[in-house]
């Protein structure tokens, strides 16, 4: 064997034997239970009742430590509740022992049940093992203790945050933090824990990733290459990432650079935090948006998003100044635009008793039929029943949530619109004001451009009732019948321009209940009104015809008819118009009278008293001569439905023909006969009438 290799054996036993040596003097001169009282002590000395109720000792492998077994410990002076260690480990410098120097480079933790009562106050202890900087103990034989702490390692452990309203919960934490220096120099830290809020019933589970500087002169902690994940919030996981100083003396955050990604939305902005410990104030700024809004709506909710316009939900921009307090919360320079619409505004909401919201709101124009479910084919069973079930809905259910939000306390809401098209109808502006009392909404004034014309109107809604409870009254000029009716009706039979007044109430949460229990009254004015099918003219000249005899028509009677100014008093109980004394005209034939009109079965019943006051109903009418006719009251009935309605709608009274006719028959007679004997024979042809 060469000698260089027989030394170099001979000088690795040496070593080996020389390392064993030294480990024997470590394990067996020096015994880690006599720092026990130091350790204590050392605790009381700052406030904190310290137990360990284990035995101390060394462990080999894989690193030197020292070992602790469970550990108890609290604090009256810095209010920690009883709080626990199942077991810890300090890793020692071994060449440090050979001075009988007991230093510590790391900090390893197991089973830890970790409470306190303050934010501010577990980031502190966060701190200790850094902020402390190299603490000595000396034990009775000389032997010496210090903390350097280099790296902290915790596994398996639980963090509880007491409070008032019930305990935050930090639980399966682990924590591995390399490097640990307190002069301000960047060292890495890998976490991951569960967190359940103390109203929440799933956990979050989160991880994160950084670096940390802290400088324990300034009590500052820098925190840069932020990567954080965070699962079971949403669908989605929600990862953020940014940079900023977190200030323990002064319980501070500021983040100036924070992103965030969900699916395919993305946040950016900055974040100050100030008073954390005890009463936070939060500030900044955040931009949101998305692309392909719809697949991320659907990534969230797990559902298929199906709207009407496959246009619609394509894109998002949001963008706020914000501030927050634990009462308060506003937001400023409110900017969001949805695919072609944009809304700015203001928002303010207090949330300490009695809470209080101000939301002013104003954009330019928004088609909500676009976002809503696709209408269903009424002629398929599925259609059939969705139609059935459509005002079942419960129509005030977003305003339910808006009252429960603010908890019995108060409200105002001031909302501009350009336009806004929903159900088919299009409003162009829209402008109200809300107010909000307890469990009472009030609009005034809520004003509309709408079917051509205007609509200005006061609404008050009580969802404080078994059932809510809905008042109005509301003014209207220049609406165009056709437009209107379109929103409503199938067949459009009316044309011409509306003004009214209505007042009215009704009660209910679905439409179908709002239209059933529906009580109005009020005023009409038509001018340029047309009758799409009915003829009334037409009518009278057919039952002048009677007793005129006329020649033929050669021209053919138009289809509908053009009254003058209609006037009108009307009753609306559920789906009943009642018309009362209503005034119209055609030409020198005037028209007046009352009748129903029912929304639901779309049909009419209307009586129709016409006078002529002339010799001729209209240039394009008929004459009449004969004074039975002229100058009287003639009874029409004009019934029928919308679909059906035509030429032969409107129908003499019959008692006023029959009364017509018998005059008619006398009056041949008479001329026939002479006077002379009229009298006989007008008895003996009125017994064969009223027979």
């Amino acid at each position: 064997m060469p000698k260089a290799l027989k030394y170099i054996i001979a000088i690795a036993a040496l070593l080996v034997l020389t390392l064993a040596g030294l480990t024997s003097y470590i394990l067996f001169g020096m015994d880690p239970n006599s720092f026990k009282p130091q350790l204590e002590q050392a605790a009381s000395d700052q406030g904190v009742e310290l137990e360990i109720r284990g035995e101390l000792g060394w462990s080999l492998f894989p690193k030197l430590a020292l070992r602790l077994g469970e550990t108890h410990f609290v604090s009256a002076q810095h209010n920690i509740p009883p709080s626990s260690l199942g077991s810890a480990e300090l890793v020692l410098d071994f060449w440090a022992l050979l001075s009988r120097r007991v230093a510590v480079n790391a900090l390893v933790l197991k089973d830890a049940d970790l409470h306190f009562s303050s934010a501010g106050q577990a980031a502190a202890a966060m701190a200790a093992p850094v902020a402390e900087g190299e603490a000595t103990a000396t034990g009775p034989g000389g032997e010496s203790l210090a903390l350097a702490i280099a790296r902290v390692a915790i596994s398996n452990s639980t963090f509880t945050l007491q409070g008032a309203e019930g305990n935050q919960v930090f639980s399966n934490i682990n924590l591995d933090a390399r490097d640990l220096t307190a002069d301000g120099e960047r060292f890495p830290v890998e976490l991951a824990f569960s967190y359940l809020p103390a109203d929440g019933e799933t956990a979050l589970d989160i991880a994160a990733s950084l670096q940390l500087g802290f400088a324990s002169e300034t009590q500052t902690l820098a925190l840069e290459a932020v990567d954080v994940e965070v699962n079971n919030l949403l669908p989605q996981p929600l990862h953020l990432h940014g940079a900023g100083t977190l200030d323990l003396g002064a319980s501070s955050i500021s983040l100036p650079s924070v992103r965030a990604t969900l699916a395919g939305l993305r946040l950016e902005g900055a974040l100050t935090v100030a008073h954390f410990a005890d009463a936070p104030q939060a500030s900044g700024n955040l931009q949101l948006s998305s692309s392909t809004l719809r697949a991320d709506l659907q990534a969230l909710t797990g559902d298929e998003v199906v709207t009407a316009s496959p246009e619609a939900l394509k894109t998002l921009n949001l963008a706020t100044q914000f501030a927050a307090t634990g009462d308060l919360l506003s937001l400023d320079g409110l900017t969001a635009a949805l695919d072609d619409t944009t809304l700015k505004g203001n928002v303010r909401l207090r949330l300490a008793d009695p809470r209080t919201l101000t939301l002013a709101l104003e954009g330019d124009h928004i088609n909500l039929d676009d976002y809503l479910a696709p209408k269903s084919n009424a002629q398929t069973p599925e259609g059939k029943e969705s139609a059935a079930t459509a005002g079942e809905e419960a129509l005030f259910a977003p305003l339910a949530g808006l009252l429960a939000l603010l908890d019995g306390g108060r409200g105002t809401v001031n909302l501009t619109l350009d336009s806004l098209i929903l159900a088919d109808t299009t409003i162009s502006p829209l402008r109200l004001t809300a107010a909000i009392s307890g469990s009472k909404l009030s609009i005034s004034p809520l004003q509309l451009g709408i079917y051509g014309g205007d609509i200005e109107a006061a609404v008050a809604l009580d969802l404080g009732a078994p059932e809510p409870r809905l008042s109005f009254n509301q003014r209207g000029t220049k609406l165009d019948l056709e437009t209107a009716q379109r929103a409503w009706v199938d067949d459009v039979n009316l044309t011409g321009t509306l003004a009214m007044v209505v007042e009215g109430s009704t009660r209910g949460a679905t439409k179908d209940a709002l239209l059933a229990n529906l009580a109005a009254t009020g005023n009409l004015d038509i001018d340029n009104l047309h009758l799409a099918s009915v003829n009334v003219e037409q009518s009278y000249c057919e039952l002048a015809a009677l007793v005129e005899k006329p020649p033929a028509r050669e021209q053919p009677w138009a289809v509908g008819t053009d009254l003058n100014r209609f006037t009108s008093v009307f009753r609306i109980q559920g789906q009943t118009l009642e018309l009362t004394d209503y005034n119209t005209g055609v030409g020198n034939l005037k028209v007046r009278g009352d009748g129903t009109i029912l929304l639901a079965d779309q049909s009419f019943a209307i009586r129709v008293i016409t006078r002529l006051e002339g010799d001729r109903t209209s240039a394009t009418g008929c004459a009449v001569k004969s004074k039975r006719v002229r100058d009287k009251d003639i009874p029409l009935l004009c019934k029928d439905t919308f679909a059906d309605a035509g030429a032969r709608s409107c129908k003499p009274d019959p008692d006023f023909v029959e009364d017509l006719l018998k005059d008619e028959v006398l009056d041949k007679i008479k001329d026939r006969i002479g006077d002379d004997k009229v009298q006989e024979v007008e008895g003996l042809l009125r017994g064969i009438f009223n027979r």
